[in-house]
């Protein structure tokens, strides 16, 4: 099966070759930088994601803890004033 025809149900056959050719020079795109997609804008963000000390998972785990330690100091405080 050509490659996006499961995508659009009612493409043409055309706009179904169109887009198997646009998503192959994509990927070629991505294969001759490197693994990267997209042009040399992506680089710069490839690299602060790269040098970043803390990561997006780190942040969030970070945020819950702190969530979780809220709800526990507000219980405790309900439960002196009670």
């Amino acid at each position: 099966m050509i490659r996006g025809a499961a995508r659009g149900l009612f493409q043409s056959a055309r706009q179904v070759r169109r887009a198997a050719a646009k998503q192959n020079l994509k990927q070629r795109r991505v294969q001759a930088t490197g693994g990267r997609p997209g042009d040399t804008r992506r680089t710069v963000c490839d690299l602060a994601r790269e040098e970043s000390i803390i990561t997006n998972q780190q942040k969030q785990a970070f945020g819950r803890t702190r969530c979780v330690e809220a709800v526990r100091t507000s219980r405790r405080l309900l439960q002196l004033h009670v």
